[in-house]
């Protein structure tokens, strides 16, 4: 097995102890047919962690640069620890390779969270132009695909949740899903502008697929960062890319790819490499990814849950690669609050997700850096 598949962990420093554990292979991409990409459906939709010196420690006999993870401490005065993995070590420090940092950012950009954050049902269009007039350059949006291939914007395996139906985005067609509400959930189901159906029992807002998710960007003027749930098949790649290839749209340059594992990154760059890269992961408590690691898969960021970025030192180790590191405030209502962005900008952190963008621009003093 590569050297790139083994995370030796190092010693945390309270315990003074080491582990190790295992990053499992990247799984082989699934090479479906291709369909024609631009296609419009059919009737049956056919188409188908950290001090300033103890950032991390390695093994003595581990390369800081081979190694995908590794231990990312939350103790102090880490340059009097020493254990039987010899003495706490920056993995920046060891790494002879040239790279080009980045630099701190003056203020994170600040993205609207599922389109339009806490003001306007989760990935849908109407979303997106929420987020944009909340303040946001950037919104994230979750991407599942259908039976048939297309992509869906959708956090959750299944779509009971937010919708009035049940059932697996994967086993859906597409006329199964635009016949759902998007805002069957509270507090936007007895919202007369979103909840319910027209009369010609149309939701009035449905789950919006990649033409509708495209539009809504467009014509908003925003960026979207693609929280892409799962590794897709070649199928399902080619489908997306071809509508950002369309002439309406062109928008290759306005999406980021983030995946929501390295399998996932790999394959759709393998297929794709100009498109833009994030790895969102939600380390092992105690841990954190390499440099090296994201470098070697084609990411140009690192996204982390708000509560991973601990130090400005965290920060400063992604930047010495050349990465950037962006964080959100998961769904936890307690950690989408001001004094949890503060922290993260003052750490240096290049973006930060929130629920409540409009609020978190207001207290970096406006829109100067909105993503």
């Amino acid at each position: 097995m590569s050297t790139h598949k083994l995370l030796l962990a190092a010693v945390i420093p309270t315990l003074l102890t080491t582990a190790t554990t295992l990053i499992p292979a990247p799984a082989a991409a699934a090479h479906a047919a291709r369909p024609s990409p631009t296609a419009e459906p059919t009737a049956r939709d056919a188409i188908g962690r950290t001090t300033a010196t103890d950032i991390a420690r390695i093994p003595a006999a581990t390369d800081p640069a081979r190694s995908p993870a590794v231990h990312h401490p939350s103790g102090t005065n880490s340059d009097r620890r020493r254990t039987a993995a010899g003495p706490a070590r920056n993995p920046a420090a060891t790494d002879s390779a040239p790279r080009q940092a980045v630099a701190a950012a003056s203020c994170p950009a600040v993205i609207a969270h599922k389109t339009g954050g806490s003001h306007a049902p989760e990935n849908t269009a109407p979303g997106v132009g929420v987020g944009k007039s909340l303040g946001a350059g950037t919104v994230e949006i979750d991407i599942r695909f259908n039976k048939s291939n297309f992509a869906f914007a959708m956090h959750d395996e299944d779509v009971a949740r937010t919708t009035n139906g049940t059932g697996r985005v994967q086993d859906l067609w597409m006329p199964d899903l635009q016949k759902l509400s998007a805002a069957d959930y509270a507090p936007w189901k007895t919202d007369s502008r979103y909840g319910g159906f027209n009369p010609d029992g149309t939701p009035k807002v449905r789950p919006p697929y990649t033409y509708e998710i495209l539009d809504a960007a467009k014509k908003a003027g925003v960026k979207l960062l693609l929280d892409v749930k799962v590794t897709p098949t070649r199928a399902q790649a080619d489908s997306f890319v071809g509508y950002l290839d369309r002439s309406e749209f062109r928008m290759r340059d306005r999406v980021i790819w983030m995946a929501n594992s390295e399998a996932g990154l790999r394959t759709m760059r393998g297929w794709y490499p100009d498109l833009t890269y994030y790895l969102l992961e939600r380390p092992a408590s105690g841990y954190m990814r390499t440099g090296d690691s994201l470098k070697a898969m084609g990411a140009v960021a690192y996204a982390v849950p708000i509560g991973e970025v601990r130090s400005a030192a965290y920060v400063d180790y992604y930047h010495s690669y050349g990465l950037k590191v962006s964080t959100w405030t998961t769904d936890d209502v307690a950690l989408d609050v001001p004094a949890n962005w503060s922290k993260a900008r003052s750490y240096g952190v290049d973006a930060v997700t929130t629920d409540r963008p409009d609020e978190a621009l207001t207290q970096q003093g406006g829109t100067a850096c909105t993503g």
